[in-house]
Order: C-alpha cells, then structure tokens, then sequence
C-alpha cells in the first residue's frame, strides 16, 4: 500500500535519476505515457528546475552529466502543459515573497511546527501581507494565511488550551471570509464547533456553528470537511442526549462516507474494507497526500461512531460489541498511519535532499518520547490486568506513582488523568479510601479546568462507589459538586427538549441528593434540587418575531405549506418535519444566547413556598428517585411539611397510572365518535365487573400518592396545586377517590410544571375574548376528520353569553376558523389583546419525535406549536377543547421519558407566547359533554379564579348527570395547568 501514497513531487525526482543513469528515449516515453496529469506536471517542474538551477543539478544528479535529452523533455513536458512559463528563471524567483514560509509551513501541515512557531509564522504572515501580494495571488496569500491561524488553533487544541484555540481559529474563520475563501472557511468552523463541544463546553456554540453550515453544505459534492462537520452534529447532539437527531447525523456520516468509496458495515473486518477502498481507488493517483487524509479521516470517523455506538448502548453485549469495534477501528487506524508515516519520511527525505525542506523533523513541545510512551503503555496496561484481578501489588502502585512526574503531567493531561484514576480505583480496591482521594481530586480539577464534563462526572462517580456508606456529608458534597457542574453546561444547552433529555444519563446523582435530604430532612435542599428535576419557566420567543415577516418565519411558512399538501409521502412528511424542527431550532440558538437569566431555576425554598400559599392553600410535589422510589411532599399556607417516601413495583403503577386513561391514544378526530370502546364488553355483567376493578386500582393509587404520613397537611384546605413527576404527568389527580368521592369535590385543583411556576406573576392586561371553533372539515387538507357539531353549538352559545355581559369578542367561526386568518394581522391582533382564548377544535399532541408537533386541525390548514409559540399573548386562561390538547408528551427524542420533565406540545407553546393559565384534555371528549362543560366553565368563571371555576364546573356536571355519564371518563380528561398565580 505505501507506493501508492507516494507524493508525485517525490516520485518526479526518483524518475529524474533514473533517467539519468538510462537516458534513452524509450525509457522517458515509457515513464512519460504511464504518468497521468499530476505526475506530468511535477515531472516537468523538477526538470526545469534541473535544466536552469545548477545547484539543483548537483543536488538531483551529484556525479551523474546531464544530458541534452534533459532539455528535450523538458520542452516536450511544457508544450503538453501548455504553460510556457512554467517554472521561470528560477525556482526563487517564482516563490520570492512567499518562498521563505513554505518549509515553515510544511512543519505545519505535518503537526510538527511548536506553538511558539506557529505565532511567529502567523504573525509574520499578517505583518507582511500586503508586500506578499504585490507578487502572489491574493488568495494564496490570504488561503496561507487563513491556514496558518487553523493550525495554530489545532496546536493550541492538542496543548488543551481551548481559549487559545477558540481564538486561532475564529481569527482563521474572519480571514477566509474577508477573502471569500469558502473552503477555509468551512473547515476552520467545523473545527471551531468541535472544540466548543469538547468536553461539553458550549453546545450552543457549536451548534450555531455547525447548523446553518451543514445546511448550506447539502447542495455540495461529498466531502471530508462534510462529514467531519456532520460527524460534529452527531457527536453534540449525542451530548444533549438527542437520540433522535444523533441516529440521524450519524447515518449521514455513513452515507456520506459510503459516497466517498469508503462503506464499512458492522459484518465487515475493519482490515478487509480497508483492503476494499485501495482497491477502489485510481491506478493513478493524482492527490495522495488527500487519499492518504480520506483513509486515514474515514476509519476515526468511523471509530468516533463505534464510540457513540458504545456509550448509547451502556452495558451489556452491544456494548461490548462496539467497544471491540471500536478497538479494532483503532488498530488498523494505527497500521496506517505507521505506513504513511513510513512513506512520508521517505518522501520528505527526498524533498529535503533537493532543497524543498530546510528542517528536518521537530518534536513538539513538552511531548513524551516513543519509549516514554510505551512504557506508560505497558504499566497501565499491567495495573489494570491487577485490578481486573483484584490484587494490586504494591510494587505497581508505586510504579505508577513514580510515572506521574511533571513532564507527564504538563505534556500528557488527559494521560495523567487516567493515571489517576487507575491510581484512586486501585487504593480503593485496597479498601485505601484515604490514599485515594488525593488521586479522585487531582483528576477531579484536571478534568474541570479542561471543562470535561463527562470526566468531571466520571471521576465522581467512581469516588462514589468507593466511598464508605457511612461517610453522608462526603456523599453530599459530592453529589452537590456534580450537579453544580451539570447545571452550569445545561445553561449552555439552548432548544429546550434538548435541555431537558441532556439529563438522560446524570440523574442518579440528583437522586442520592433528594433522599441524602429526605432523611436529614434539610428540605430546602430537597425543594432546591428536585426543581432542577422539574420544568423550567418556558423562554418567550423574541419580540422580533412576533407578527413579522422575518426570513425565519417566510421559510416556516412555506415548509408548513408543504407539510399541510396532500401530494408528498410519508418519507417526504418526516423530512419536511425534520428540516422544520432543525430550522426552528437553528433559530432559536441564535436568540436564547442573549437569554441566559431565564435557564437557571429561581431559588426555592420553604420560606418562598410559605410566603406564596393562602392559609387554605396545599401544595403536593411529586419526585422519583429511581423505577421504584418516590418522594412525596406536602406543605401549606400555613407552615405546615410533611413528606414521604414511597416504593412501588414500575409495573404495578404503570399500570395503575394508565388505569385513568382508558383510551389509550386514539386517532385524531376522535371526540366526535362517542364513547364506546369505553364499554366494550358483550353484556352488562362484563361492564359493571370492569368498573369494579377500575375502582379498585384507582383507590389503591390513590393509597400510595396520598400516603397517612401528608394527610395531616390537607386537613383544613380548599385549594389545591398538584407538581408531578415524569409519569404522574399523565394522571388525572382530580378523579382520584378522595373519602366518599373524587378529589375535585373537596379540593379546587390545579397543576403546575414545576414550583417555581408559583413565581410567575400574574397577567392582567388581556381585555375581552377570543372564540375558534369549526364543525366541519371537508374543505381543508386535512379531510376525513369527523364532524363536531357540539364544537360549533359551543362557539355559538359562548358568543351569545359574552355579548350579553357585554364584554368584547371577537370569534372565528367556521368560515373564518382558517389557519391564513388566525395568523393575519387582524386574527393575530385580537389573539394578542384576548385575556381569554377558546379553541374547540380537532388536535392531534405531538405525533411523534418533534416537540413542537402539537397541532390544532382548523376548517382549512392546521396551527402547530411553532406558530402559537410565536403568537405574543396577554391571556389569563387559554381554553383547549380538543381531544389530547392537554396531554404531555411522556418521552422524546429517543427516550422514554424526559428527564428533565420539561413541557412539550401546546402547554410550551402557549406558556412561550405569554399565557398563565391552560385548561386540556389528557384524553378525548364527548363532543356533547364537551359542549356543557365548556358553557358552565365560563359562567362560574365571572365570579372566581379558574381553579375553582372548574372545580364549580364538575360538582354541577356531577350533579345533573345521568348515573351513565357521571364516570370520569366523561368529565376527568380537562386539566387546568398554571405558570404563574392567577389573577386577582
């Protein structure tokens, strides 16, 4: 393989002589006809060097005469080129201004040059650029000097001084742009957005970076700089825990990679593929230097991918697998590198020879020699065999002592911090706890001051394990360390789904904390580090984009269009749903940079929680630890705590929980087809049975979230917030049996995301209601879906009671119930001013892995969450009568459940855009029941806060209902959630 990899500037000289020692005719025309382009060119170059440089002609022939046939050929090679002036008087003279640096920035491109080297270079570059182009290519000048800061940031890169880096780098990026070298460009932001990611430093800077640069690059050829950049969108995204997004950048760095004639699939040895792409590669190889960076780029890219692989499969045989993948990928990595690096010392040594090089090799500063290396290699590799074993010697610990010396510490930092570890696990297998600490801490502060996140947490959690059970306050300290960390870089995370799954791997240390505060009762400690658990305050939207015909919004607009056409596929609907999800995502990191307050949770304590809740006021929170322990809390207005801590089988409240909702997820339209599946069972035996053991379960949940231990803080209170926790979001409390009845009738209950929703102040500036509703949908793209006349009748009788109170309305009926009306400048003005906004419509929550997927279905056109998001709104209530409005999606972005527990669907959308108060449905309504409800509601609504509205709503409903009727199925699906007081 090393021949092929040959530069053609070596392989021109090797001919040279050759020709020398048998300067026939025959000979030149056989080297000449088998050379293609590339090669041809370097043969002419270095033959006119040898016919007009004498010293040239010793360096390439020594002893040897040249001939005249020299000069023959060396006419023929330029009438083939074309290029009279080829090489010119001499080579000094065509290089004069920029000659001085190419053997300087040859180092470079070899990662041989020190750092100090490279300032000088570059800063040299600067100084003299104007006087370099009076005699050179503004490009060549500029593309010199865009390269030179690239390398110098990679050098600072590799020392782990990431400012330093971050510096080079963006300096690199402004002088490729001023000089519109796109290419340049490209890359030095692929890198840039790279060492942003490292270590999770700033996942917002890279993807700002590397977003809008991927996207304009989909209409280019295939790349390296292509699939480094998306191999970076992987990676990061995989930082949030963005399963959904991680897969699919990942499978465009394949694809990419497969394009670029390197495929390797997981059947396939790593050395027979590799074997596969030489073999697919030209006979004559034009760019070497290139084909030997795709070789050598496309098995780390592959071998980044087995790392993610490994890390999202976390234990067990895929992981293994990925892992021996991965280590494979590497061997043969450094097989080729090995050769390459064989064949370019051969090369430079020529180049060097004839004067193309001044320098021979330089080592980098503060770097390990390759024997130092090896050894390092060999002691680790024996102290791990023994702590595999269990028995560690005191000869190898102390050997490895010995190995943490200065030179390793300054050259090798990520190198001493496995050392360390190594050292700590070992002294703690020893039941050494004392003597391993110094090495958790030394590795602890290596890890932070590179902003290594993942080592920071890795390091504590191996302290963890070797901690002593009894040591609780060290346990404490640790975990509160941890989660200081974790806080900080999840400020840095700006999409808020992202933010919230960016958790999917680190909540065991929130756990140990919660319960560490449970049996210590320190409950501010609890308060505090359970709402890092919960949902953050939503993030309002900018006012720049409210309203106005921005360049974001036109481009939403026009892939919403083609969403809602009726002629793509279903493979073009996920890809247009995903290109949307990207582009609002893109835009919002551009904006939320300048947003950083609203990120971090306010402080909660007791003392607030107290101060904010009436003396009939109670407040229940709600936090897993674990499948199968929770903590429950209650506290009221009148300083009253109580707490508990409950153990449950998962299944056995999975169960229970999806008891409630007895629908399952049904299709969209559903509210007008009744409620038959409810009793589908033959014979009225079958129905009564069913809701016997329905009772049964509901009472025996109710038992567990509602334990002895809290009751005492409910006694004496009449109004009641409910904080739930990642399953319980899709648990109707208020139909819970409470004594002879429901919990609704003794409490006026509402929900909230989190508690620092209690924080929220309260809107009072809406005037006046607004009313959508339509019955029928045959006229719009979105045909088939059932009728709703109980939705028009609402409309209307809703009109009718506001006009005669004489507050302001203004509805949107059937005709005008239009996505372009809503969203025109008179629908949206009246939207804005509402302080009450009814929709009574079909809607569809979040369909599947897009967030902001939630959609109201109009008479033509549909809104989603990205629309009402948008939407600034001055709403006190906004009423969703529509099957599943209410509903919080339980898992996104490829997990089960949100760690973060953050809102989703119309609850985010609408929080966004201003409102305080939401009233949904968790499953689907009976379009006549709905339309009862909806009426009573705002009756009792101009005499009380919504809360106990609806509680009023239910006890009348309850009341008059036929005994067929008066199950929770009918009435239990709406919810009110709040984010922020009620207003007064």
């Amino acid at each position: 393989m090393r021949k092929r990899f040959e530069l053609p500037i070596a392989w021109a000289v090797r001919c040279v002589r050759q020709l020398a020692k048998q300067p026939d005719p025959d000979h030149w025309r056989q080297i000449w006809e088998s050379a293609g382009h590339e090669k041809r060119r370097q043969l002419a170059m270095v033959l006119g060097m040898l016919v007009l440089d004498a010293t040239m002609q010793e360096k390439l022939l020594g002893g040897e005469a040249r001939t005249a046939s020299f000069e023959d050929w060396f006419q023929e090679a330029r009438a083939y080129l074309d290029k009279p002036a080829l090489v010119g008087a001499t080579p000094a003279t065509t290089t004069a201004a920029l000659g001085k640096f190419y053997d300087q920035f040859s180092l470079i491109l070899q990662g041989k040059a020190t750092s100090e080297e490279l300032r000088v270079f570059t800063k040299t570059l600067d100084e003299e650029k104007e006087e370099l182009m009076k005699a050179n290519p503004p490009a060549e000048v500029n593309g010199l000097r865009a390269d030179g800061w690239h390398h110098l940031g990679l050098a600072f890169t590799r020392q782990e001084d990431q400012q330093a880096a971050i510096g080079a780098l963006k300096e690199a990026i402004n002088i490729a742009d001023a000089a519109a070298l796109a290419e340049h460009a490209a890359l030095s932001r692929a890198t840039l957005a790279q060492v942003y990611l490292r270590g999770t430093r700033d996942i917002d800077g890279a993807l700002r970076l590397a977003l809008p640069l991927w996207e304009e690059s989909q209409a280019l050829p295939p790349s390296l700089t292509l699939a480094d950049l998306t191999m970076t969108l992987a990676e990061t995204y995989q930082q949030t825990g963005d399963q959904v997004e991680a897969r699919y950048f990942e499978g465009a760095v394949r694809e990419l990679l497969r394009k670029l004639h390197c495929p390797l699939d997981r059947e396939t040895p790593v050395s027979e593929a590799l074997a596969d792409w030489v073999a697919l590669l030209p006979a004559e190889d034009p760019k070497p230097n290139f084909t030997m960076k795709l070789l050598k780029s496309a098995l780390v890219l592959y071998a980044r991918l087995a790392r993610l692989e490994e890390s999202r499969a976390g234990e067990g045989s895929a992981a293994k697998f990925w892992g021996s993948r991965f280590r494979e990928i590497t061997e043969v990595e450094n097989q080729v590198t090995q050769v390459l690096y064989e064949q370019s010392f051969r090369d430079n040594a020529i180049m060097q020879e004839i004067g193309f090089l001044d320098h021979g090799p330089v080592e980098p500063e503060d770097s390990l020699s390759q024997a130092e290396m090896m050894g390092l290699q060999e002691l680790t590799e024996g102290f791990r065999t023994q702590l595999d074993a269990g028995v560690i010697g005191d000869e190898v610990v102390k050997a490895m002592e010995l190995a943490l010396h200065p030179p390793v510490l300054r050259a090798t930092p990520l190198l001493a911090m496995s050392l360390q570890w190594l050292l700590a696990e070992g002294h703690g297998e020893r039941g050494e706890y004392e003597a391993a600490v110094p090495y958790f801490e030394r590795a602890l502060a290596t890890a932070v001051s590179l902003e290594r996140l993942d080592d920071a947490l890795y390091t504590i959690s191996l302290q963890l394990g070797y901690l002593p059970a009894t040591a609780f306050p060290a346990r404490r300290e640790l975990c509160t360390r941890a989660i200081t960390l974790i806080e900080a870089a999840r400020e840095r995370v700006g999409t808020p789904y992202q933010q919230s799954v960016f958790l999917h791997d680190k909540t065991h240390f929130y756990s140990l904390l919660l319960l560490d505060a449970f049996k210590t009762e320190n409950w501010n400690l609890l308060l505090q580090t359970g709402s890092y658990l919960k949902a953050r305050f939503p993030l309002p939207l900018p006012e720049t984009a409210a309203g106005t015909a921005t360049d974001f919004n036109l481009r939403l607009q026009a892939i919403q269009e083609q969403i809602n056409g009726t002629e793509s596929t279903a493979g073009e609907q996920a890809e247009l749903r995903r290109l949307r999800q990207r582009l609002f995502d893109n835009w919002l990191l551009n904006q939320v940079q300048h947003q950083d307050a609203r990120r971090t949770p306010p402080g909660i304590s007791t003392e607030m929680l107290f101060g904010k809740l009436a003396a009939h006021e109670v407040l229940l929170s709600y936090y897993q630890l674990s499948e199968e322990v929770w903590l429950v809390l209650a506290l009221n207005g009148r300083g009253e705590l109580r707490a508990a801590r409950q153990i449950a089988p998962a299944e056995w409240l999975n169960d229970r929980v999806a008891e409630t909702n007895v629908f399952g997820r049904q299709p969209v339209g559903y509210r007008a087809r009744g409620m038959e599946p409810y009793g589908g069972f033959t014979g009225r035996r079958s129905l009564i049975d069913r809701a016997a053991r329905r009772q049964r379960r509901r009472e025996e949940l109710a038992n567990w979230l509602l334990p002895q231990e809290v009751l005492p803080v409910l006694e004496g209170s009449t109004r009641l917030y409910i904080c739930p926790h990642r399953l319980l979001h899709q648990l109707a409390f208020h139909a819970l049996p409470w004594r002879t009845g429901f919990l609704i009738e003794a409490f006026a209950v509402s929900y909230l995301p989190s508690l620092a929703s209690l924080q929220g102040p309260p809107h009072t500036g809406g005037k006046g209601v607004v009313l959508v509703g339509t019955q029928d949908y045959s006229d719009g793209p979105d045909r088939g879906l059932s009728s709703l006349p109980g939705a028009a009748a609402e409309i209307a009788g809703l009109t009718k009671f506001y006009q005669d109170l004489g507050v302001p309305v203004h509805a949107f009926p059937e005709a005008e119930a239009r996505r372009e009306t809503l969203l025109s400048r008179t629908g949206s003005a009246a939207i804005a001013e509402a302080a009450i906004i009814h929709l009574a419509l079909h809607a569809e929550d979040v369909p599947g892995e897009a967030p902001m997927d939630a959609r109201l279905f109009l008479q033509r056109g549909t809104l989603d969450g990205f629309d009402i998001a948008q939407w600034r709104l001055r709403a006190d209530l906004v009423i969703l009568s529509a099957c599943y409005a209410g509903l919080r999606p339980a898992g996104s972005r490829g997990h089960a459940t949100l760690p973060g527990d953050d809102l989703f669907g119309f609850q985010a959308a609408f929080f966004a855009a201003g409102a305080r108060q939401l009233l949904g449905a968790l499953w689907p309504v009976e379009d006549t029941v709905g339309q009862q409800l909806m009426l009573k509601f705002h009756a009792h609504l101009r005499g009380a806060e919504a809360a106990v509205a609806w509680q009023r709503t239910v006890l009348d409903y309850l009341q008059a209902a036929p005994e067929d009727k008066r199950q929770p199925l009918y009435w239990a699906p709406f919810f009110l959630v709040e984010e922020g007081r009620h207003a007064k």
